[in-house]
Order: C-alpha cells, then sequence, then structure tokens
C-alpha cells in the first residue's frame, strides 16, 4: 500500500506501490515461512501485526479526541504522538548501531537492543501522562516490549497522527 498527497506524480506512486509490494513477497517470517504480508509505508508487517496495529490505532485515536469526564473533556495531547515518535527514533538508531558492529550473536544483540536506553524513556513517558489513560497506556507498553513490536512504532505513529490531523481550509 503506498498513500501519498494529491499533488504526487502518479507515475512514482506506482512504483512506491510496486517496490511495497515486491518487498512483501520477500517477507520470511521467524519460522521460515515467505510472504503472507502487507506493505505499509515502506515496511513489510504480517497480518497479525496489520490487525495489531489496526486496533492500537483506533484506541490512540479514541485517547487523542478524548472522554468525557465530569463534564470535561479530558485527551492524550498530541505531543504524546511524538514522544512515542522519538523513542521509536532511539530503539531504531540503536538497532542500527549496534548491526553494524557485529560483534555479538543474534540473541546477544536481541537482548542488547531490548534493555537500551529506548526502554527506560518508553516506561518514563508512559507513566507521566493522566492517570485515567494508564490502563491502555500500560497495555501499550507490554505490546511494545513483551511482544516486540516496537519495530513497528514509527507506522502506529504515523497513522494515529495522520488519521487525527485537522484539515486547514487554505481559504483562510
Amino acid at each position: 500500500m503506498s498513500l501519498h498527497h494529491v499533488k504526487y506524480p502518479l507515475y512514482q506512486a506506482v512504483a512506491d506501490a510496486k517496490d511495497n509490494l515486491e518487498a512483501a513477497k520477500c517477507f520470511i517470517r521467524g519460522n521460515g515461512y515467505r510472504k503472507n504480508a502487507f506493505g505499509f509505508w515502506g515496511t513489510v508487517v504480517d497480518w497479525s501485526t496489520l490487525q495489531w496495529l489496526r486496533d492500537w490505532k483506533e484506541r490512540l485515536t479514541r485517547l487523542l479526541e478524548g472522554v468525557e469526564e465530569e463534564g470535561k473533556r479530558i485527551s492524550l495531547s498530541r505531543g504524546f504522538l511524538h514522544k512515542l515518535a522519538s523513542i521509536y527514533a532511539l530503539w531504531k538508531t540503536n538497532e542500527e548501531t549496534l548491526r553494524r558492529k557485529m560483534t555479538m550473536s543474534t540473541d546477544e544483540l536481541k537482548r542488547h537492543i531490548h534493555y537500551h536506553r529506548w526502554l527506560w524513556r518508553l516506561v518514563y513517558q508512559l507513566v507521566r501522562e493522566d492517570r485515567r489513560f494508564q490502563g491502555d497506556l500500560k497495555e501499550l507498553q507490554e505490546n511494545l516490549v513483551k511482544k516486540e513490536r516496537i519495530a513497528h512504532l514509527n507506522i502506529l505513529v504515523r497513522w494515529v497522527e495522520l488519521s487525527t490531523r485537522k484539515e486547514v481550509n487554505s481559504s483562510e
């Protein structure tokens, strides 16, 4: 799948979609199973991950739009998405640095990536949010850490960001 601005050249959008398709065709899961994946914004995800992304996109969108409580609307700020994006950037930078070194086994590499700075930043940022959202945020933390969904956090953040963006009227 490839999403673009209305003024993006059509031939380039087709080429991007083709690249995503080819990447999905080459996708190999941990168990050796091939294909059965989806190219989404330049990243290949399997269908179960896509379902996870869809579910969390809906949940985070609801939290950003807010809930009524005692006559007030309480919501997460859009800045929360930027915090998540910076946590993903920390994880990605650490992963790339360690992959370049490649002096350790794959298991050691995974363990080192897993217990790096991004993890405590994630915990710290989620705990600082409003207590009314802690149940959802704790579940998000567990999903990102224990189920190793951190690699797809950038897609989730971007999807939520685009779906909650307000259109600006250009005539004003």
